[in-house]
């Protein structure tokens, strides 16, 4: 898999996307893919550094990046839809939105206890089964779990 040309088609594909139709002021921001080795940013090439850790949005050089460990080929669709994802949390980020869950807080806070586990289950199978054969039922029970 080359990096270079799989970030220049994601980049052709997030061109395409109208950010603000997203969600209000939502913009496209810089993204970079990495392996073990290498991180690709703006079609440059450079050694990966411990910055480089997760599929998230971190604050380099300054600005925010949405960045994704690539480690086996994926469809391009999706990939571009994970960095939009990515890019949001960089949105977010950039307007001090507090409306929006912290998932390393709730990491630690939630240790995944058996309780959350369990729920984490529930609400799984219910996704599943939502996902075969829609319920008002079974989805107003997913809801009630969240």
């Amino acid at each position: 898999m080359d990096l270079i040309e799989t970030y220049n088609k994601i980049k052709h594909i997030i061109q395409t996307v109208e950010f603000a139709s997203l969600w209000p002021k939502f913009k496209k921001y810089n993204f970079a893919l990495y392996n073990e080795d290498t991180v690709i940013i703006n079609n440059k090439t450079i050694k990966k550094t411990d910055e480089f850790i997760g599929n998230t949005a971190i604050k380099y050089q300054g600005e925010y990046l949405a960045i994704w460990y690539l480690q086996n080929e994926m469809d391009e669709n999706i990939l571009a839809s994970k960095l939009i994802h990515e890019m949001f949390h960089a949105f977010q980020n950039e307007q001090n939105e507090k409306r929006f869950p912290n998932e390393f807080e709730a990491l630690l806070k939630y240790e995944n206890s058996l309780e959350i586990l369990q729920l984490k289950y529930l609400e799984s199978k219910y996704l599943l089964e939502l996902d075969n054969k829609f319920s008002k039922n079974k989805f107003n029970a997913f809801l009630n779990l969240r």
